[in-house]
Formats: structure tokens, sequence, C-alpha cells
């Protein structure tokens, strides 16, 4: 018949084991969405239930009442928190755990009071019923993120199962009274239908509330993304302001730098001259040995600035791209022995050249004489007292080597001591300079006080060493 208790019961696992694939599936392309794991397992857990609820009269009541109800009302219980994870209200597991305690208690006791009893049945059966549409209810109704339409319409779908399940309720009481319930037996199904339309509808629900909360998710993303481009946009424009000042600053570098190019070089010349016309008057006065020594050292000091000026102004011309350094062969023995002779008499006289008569190198010249003069200055007024300096030029298979010897303290130890010191900013310069044009420049503190430094540069294509 159409409202047969038993077909109504194998509908209606029908329905939630399809309910069933369709959580699976959601859990399998979303499987961090809150909630979805407990609604596959419930749905394992109501469709055998369901089963052992189609075989009552065949089998005892253990299994067809207290076994099927175990597996029921746990599936109802998933379900509960299937609602409220996926509304953003989770329950306490405790609960959870109180009302299945209660449930393990009750349906024993009624297998071994009264099995079998229909009124008991209805009226066990339908308390919760009436719990969980209450409880599915409120956990609808206080939804998070989620449109008051859906909400609503699931509060009511729930409020209207518990109320079925009260009129349940109420004729397993009086059929507990008088023996005669409030429908007749051929009507029972109409719960069982009831079941099954709600089933349907709630699961509906539920996939209604859970891609809502995931379409406010994906306007939440959306929105932080806009916003994220638009803090990467400010950014952006902040750099390009920041390069654009940048770049206005290096201008302004370069712009002093040919200032003091052209400022600066030609007066500290002309001092010079004149130091040198000076020098060359008192040099025939033996009663202006005084002076003539404070003007030698104006002189030399003078040259210090320009050899100083003449260095940043090469390593800013290579950094800014504005000049490549040259390749081309060149005597270094000439450019060493040029670089003695443009020293004043003291210094030559603590400089000692040992060289081969000719030694090709290849790079540019004016960059290696502006880094060999800067070493030599760092070498020859270094904080460890005057001494002689000794350039070795020796030719090796793949580079011109010259070393920088001397029984002053180093190079390399007044680098490593005070990397604030003009001498060390010179080092500094010097070994750009080298790198420029593909050689290298070593300091050897660790080789003692004999050892200063060691340049290297390329040889030339064709040497000739004599």
């Amino acid at each position: 018949m159409l409202l047969d208790q038993r077909t109504l019961a194998v509908v209606l696992a029908a329905v939630l084991l399809l309910q069933g694939i369709g959580w699976l599936l959601i859990w399998r392309n979303q499987p961090r969405t809150p909630g979805v794991r407990y609604a596959v397992i419930a749905s394992l857990l109501f469709v055998p239930g369901l089963t052992l609820v189609s075989l009552r009269g065949q089998v005892s009541p253990w299994i067809s009442d207290v076994l099927a109800n175990y597996l029921g009302i746990g599936g109802l219980l998933l379900t509960l928190f299937a609602l409220a994870a996926m509304a953003e209200r989770p329950l306490p597991k405790r609960l959870g755990f109180a009302l299945y305690g209660i449930n393990l208690v009750v349906w024993p006791c009624y297998a071994i009071l009264v099995p079998g009893h229909p009124g008991w049945i209805a009226l066990l059966g339908a308390v919760p019923g009436i719990g969980f549409g209450l409880l599915c209810a409120r956990e609808a109704w206080g939804a998070r993120q989620a449109p008051r339409v859906i909400c609503g319409l699931l509060t009511a779908l729930n409020i209207v199962h518990a109320l079925v399940a009260m009129l349940r309720f109420a004729d397993g009481l009086q059929q507990i009274q008088t023996g005669r319930g409030l429908m007749p037996p051929a009507l029972i199904g109409v719960f069982y239908l009831e079941f099954i339309l709600y089933a349907a509808f709630f699961f509906i629900g539920i996939v209604a509330l859970l891609g809502s909360r995931l379409a406010f998710a994906l306007v939440q993303q959306n929105e932080m993304l806009l916003r994220e481009a638009d803090q990467r946009r400010q950014l952006q424009t902040e750099l390009s302001a920041a390069l654009a000042e940048e770049s206005a600053a290096r201008r302004e570098q370069r712009h002093f730098l040919d200032m003091v190019s052209h400022e600066f070089r030609t007066p500290l010349a002309i001092m010079d001259r004149a130091a040198e016309m000076i020098a060359l008057t008192l040099s025939d006065k033996p009663e202006a040995a005084t002076e003539l020594a404070e003007v030698t050292a104006m002189r030399a000091e003078g040259q210090r600035l320009r050899l100083m000026i003449d260095a940043f102004l090469a390593q800013e011309r290579l950094q800014s791209g504005l000049g490549e350094p040259r390749r081309e062969n060149y005597d270094a023995v000439a450019l060493l022995e040029e670089l003695r002779d443009s020293l004043d008499a003291n210094l030559q006289k603590r400089l000692h050249l040992l060289m081969p008569v000719t030694c090709l190198a290849n790079g540019d010249p004016d960059l290696s004489r502006i880094a060999i003069a800067s070493l030599l200055d760092a070498a020859l007024n270094e904080p460890g007292g005057p001494g002689a300096i000794t350039l070795r030029l020796e030719r090796h298979d793949s580079h011109a080597q010259i070393s920088f010897e001397g029984s002053a303290p180093g190079i390399g130890m007044v680098a490593e001591n005070d990397g604030d010191e003009p001498e060390a900013l010179g080092l500094i310069t010097a070994r750009r300079l080298f790198e420029a044009q593909g050689g290298t420049l070593l300091l050897a503190p660790d080789a003692g006080p004999g050892r200063l430094a060691v340049a290297r540069l390329p040889l030339a294509a064709v040497a000739v060493v004599k």
C-alpha cells in the first residue's frame, strides 16, 4: 500500500543514500568546508539504520529497534553538528556525547520492559525528532554570513518537522494510555512520508546555506584581493616616486662631480704650479729650509687631493654607466716609471721599482694609473711611519702582477682596522677600478709586514718580456 511503513522506510533510506553521495562529492571538491564531513558520516549511519527499521517484526527488537535507533539518532546528532558548523555556530562536543548517552540507556530499557510496543516506539522515536527539529531551527536562524531568506525557510522547515514529531509523540502517548492512537494504523506511514519530504528539503536548504557562505567567502576574498591590489598600486606609485627621487639625486650627484671636476681640479693645478715655483725660488736659499719643507708638504697634499678626486670621478663614471673602460695594450713598466716621477723627491727616495724592461698589459691605462696611484698614496702615507716601499712587477702566464712590499704594517691591516680612513677608502676605489678592467686587488694582512697588496692585470695578447 502507498503508506506502508516498511516501504516508506526503504524509500527514505534510498533518499538519504543519494544525499550521502551528494555530500561525498561536495566533500571531495571542498574538503575544507566545515560540517561536510559530519554530513557524510551521518548519511552512512542513516541508511543501515532505516534498513533495519524496515525489518521490524521480522527480527528481534534489539536489532530493528535498539540498534536501528542507535544508528539513526547518531545520524541525527551528526547532521545537527554539520548544520551548526556550516552556520558558523559550532556546538560543544560534550552536548552530543550527553544526548547520545541518554539514547544508549533508554532503548535497552525499552527492549527489556516493553519490546515491540507500538506506542512506546512512537513515543521514544518522537522525542529525538522534536529535539532535532528545534535545535536545527535555532542553528539555522542564527547562521552567520547567510541570506535571511534561506535562514528563515530552513528555520520554518525544522519547526514544522518538530510539530509533526510532537503529533507523533501525542499519538504514541494516547496509544500507551488507551490502546488506540490518534491516527488509524493505516495513516501512521504519513510520519515516514513527512520525514522523506523533510529530508529532501532539509538537504536543499543546507546546500543553499553552504553555497551562500561560499559565495560570501568568495566576495570577501575578492575584496581582499582588490585591497591588496590597491596597496600594491600605492606601493608601486611610491616606489616610482622614490626611484624618480633617486634618479634626480644621482643626476645632482653627477652634476656635483662634474662641478668638482671642472671647478676643483683647475684651481688645484694652479696651486700646485704656484707651489712648485715657490719651491724653486726657496731652493736657492739655505736659510729658507723650513719654508721649503712646508711648501713641499702643501704640494704633496694638493696632489693627494687631486688623486682622490680623479679616483672618485673615475669610479662614478663606471657606476653610472657614463663610460666603459678602454681595452688596449699599454706598457706597465712605463706607467710605473711615470707614477714614480710624479712624486716629490722625498717620496721617490722611499719608492723602489723592480721591473723587467717591458711588460705589456691589457686594460684601461688611465684607470690603472689612478688605481696604482691610490695604492701608492695609501702605502706611503700609512700610520706606520716612514719606510721603504718596493713595487715588484712580474709577468705570469695569464696576468701581470704588481706587488706592493714594505716594512710598514701594511695596507691590508689599515683597511681591516679602520674602514673609514682615507687609505681604506682608496683601497676600495682601487679594487673597483682594477675589477672594472678585468683585474683584481688582493690584500694580505696575514703575510706579515713585508707584503702590503698584490694587484693583477690581464696580459696583452702579445706580451714581450726582456
